[in-house]
């Protein structure tokens, strides 16, 4: 079982962790002056949080429609245990429709497991029936063709797992995923993908699941109501090798019009190619956790991208922490009419910010670490934002570039000098299973206590460090003893 706290049901843990002093109350804070901006309040009947924008009692943001959202360890707990499962049906056809064939015949339930090396042509995922798709153990089954995997409208309740998708094609690359998309005008909800692997994709997206599209006088840039958002689409532990080459609204995963989308631990790395890392347009409440993102090149060429497509009448939403994006044009982009909320990401050697908030975003960002980028956080003109307790340093034009006319607490940091801005063990991301690393890390990390400052290598050593200890110069570089 999956143990770890869910930010959903566990708001004060998540929103609160920056806070010097956090209230609560029965009630909403109306009356209640802000001690200093960035104060949370949580109001204990009607379940909601706050954040203090100002110092009045009118500066009280509400922030629960960012972190409402699905039980997104139970997500967890389902791919962590997908290998134990006991499977109903056994494929080893390795016909070119054989697996389509076997997912059709599947009742309400059951498991199917491939036990073979085939490839196979695009299937359909129908609607109807709840079922698990999962690889044997040693196998490598693989899907090629137009939209390898398509989402019929109404499809819920469905895991696949450990398949791969190659050279798969789109009829329409800003309204349909090469490797998986979704029928148009359809709807679904439950949806899990699990240890996928995307390679190779031609012209378009990996993943572009979309409820537009440019068909029967559609057109994909058509902002989708809320009533027509899929539900709880979830993306774990899956790998991206040049999954995008789409520089109009592409992505090598991208979702549009998805309410409590789940995008945990997956590793992306698009070879400089067209098109965005992650990119998430008209979804509210999502969830964006520990994912590796590196070499998005071209331009819209961010490594994570919260927007909004066409004009909806809604504010999009979501949450990202303990991401490590690293050379991609711009990193972190917090764009039009989305409240987010940024805690603990690693952003570094990009060419543009580390992390832009823009135009109308509201954001909330606590102890993220930006170095070597152009510029560290920006703060666009017209945008509001809370920071605390980040570290940007090492950067090339501003490790802070403010636009708004707000001004950066002392609480954030210019310097690598103290271990409240580096990582925990748990933050960083680490491939499931490798203990060893994540322990020795872990030991490390949890026996500094404050990090000395000396002038070089040499110093260090005459004052008494040894190999593998840290140290930091004065213009604020962390070193390790050597």
């Amino acid at each position: 079982m999956n143990t770890r706290l869910n930010p959903f049901s566990s708001k004060l843990q998540l929103i609160f962790d920056g806070s010097l002093i956090a209230l609560s109350g029965a009630g909403a804070p109306t009356l209640v002056t802000p001690e200093y901006i960035g104060q949370t309040y949580y109001d204990t009947i009607n379940d909601v949080a706050y954040i203090a924008s100002g110092l009045t009692q009118g500066d009280w943001l509400d922030v629960s429609s960012v972190i409402g959202g699905g039980d997104f360890d139970l997500v967890l707990n389902k791919c962590d245990t997908i290998d134990s499962l006991v499977p109903d049906v056994i494929l080893t056809d390795t016909g070119a429709n054989a697996l389509q064939t076997a997912i059709t015949a599947l009742t309400d339930g059951q498991v199917l497991e491939i036990k073979s090396n085939a490839i196979y042509n695009s299937i359909e995922i129908p609607s109807g029936k709840a079922f698990t798709v999962k690889v044997a153990t040693g196998y490598s089954p693989k899907i090629t063709g137009q939209c390898g995997i398509l989402l019929k409208d109404g499809a819920s309740n469905v895991l696949i797992s450990g398949i791969g998708l190659e050279n798969c094609t789109t009829s329409d690359s800003n309204g349909k995923g090469t490797c998986i998309a979704l029928e148009h005008r359809g709807k679904v909800q439950d949806i899990i993908f699990h240890r996928i692997a995307f390679c190779d994709v031609g012209v378009g997206s990996g993943v572009l699941i979309s409820y537009h599209q440019s068909l029967d006088g559609d057109n994909y840039a058509i902002a989708n109501l809320l009533s027509e958002m899929s539900e709880r689409i979830s993306f774990v532990r899956c790998h991206f090798n040049k999954a995008c080459n789409s520089s109009t609204e592409g992505a090598c995963l991208g979702l549009r019009g998805v309410n409590s989308a789940f995008i945990s631990d997956n590793r992306i790395d698009n070879a400089e190619l067209g098109g965005r890392g992650i990119q998430l347009q008209n979804c509210i409440k999502s969830l964006t956790e520990k994912n590796r993102v590196r070499h998005i090149g071209g331009s819209n060429a961010e490594g994570i991208k919260l927007d909004k497509m066409g004009s909806p009448t809604y504010r999009n939403s979501g949450v990202l922490r303990d991401n490590k994006v690293k050379n991609c044009i711009e990193g972190i982009d917090i764009d039009d009419t989305v409240d987010a909320i940024l805690t603990r990401n690693t952003i570094s050697y990009c060419l543009n910010e580390g992390i832009s908030i823009d135009d109308s975003a509201k954001a909330y960002l606590v102890g993220n670490i930006c170095y070597f980028n152009k510029d560290g956080i920006r703060l666009e003109n017209g945008s509001i934002a809370i920071l605390e307790s980040n570290t940007c340093f090492g950067n090339t034009d501003n490790n802070f570039r403010i636009e708004n006319g707000y001004t950066v607490p002392d609480c954030n940091e210019e310097s690598c000098k103290y271990t409240s801005r580096i990582p925990t063990a748990e933050s960083i991301p680490y491939e499931v299973g490798n203990t060893n690393t994540f322990e020795s890390v872990k030991a490390v990390l949890d026996n500094i206590t404050e990090i000395p400052e000396y002038a070089d290598n040499a110093t260090a050593k005459v004052a008494g460090l040894v190999e593998g200890e840290f140290y930091h110069t004065s213009t604020g570089v962390l070193m390790v003893v050597y």
